[in-house]
């Protein structure tokens, strides 16, 4: 074969091939841009798994935290009602013994208006 002809033909293939790689490189320039509604959607999916994640810890916390507040409230509530009924009997006692009293001045016979009660 002719050398001249041989070497035309490789620089011919070489071209081609050339050619062939700058059309791939245009063809990536041309890569249509991301799809970002599902990157969004995703995030979002994400974000509503971590406000969930941290609401269901905030309610745990705030109910764990009543919880106790309405255990000390019925102690403090439970403690306050036995002093008012040990008040209220003194009162009770007091106004029976004033009845007593009264009922002894006047001669007639004395009336318990408030019998005793048990707390």
């Amino acid at each position: 074969m002719d050398p001249m002809l041989k070497w035309k033909r490789e620089a011919e293939a070489i071209e081609a091939a050339r050619e062939a790689a700058r059309a791939e490189l245009a063809a990536a320039k041309h890569v249509p841009p991301p799809d970002w509604s599902a990157i969004d959607q995703r995030i979002q999916t994400a974000l509503v798994q971590e406000r969930k994640l941290i609401l269901e810890a905030v309610g745990n916390a705030l109910g764990q935290m009543i919880s106790e507040q309405n255990a000390e409230d019925r102690k403090s509530l439970a403690h306050e009602t036995d002093r008012l009924w040990a008040v209220l009997n003194q009162v009770q006692e007091t106004i029976n013994t004033i009845n007593k009293m009264d009922a002894a001045a006047r001669n007639v016979p004395a009336v318990a208006m408030f019998p005793r009660r048990a707390n």
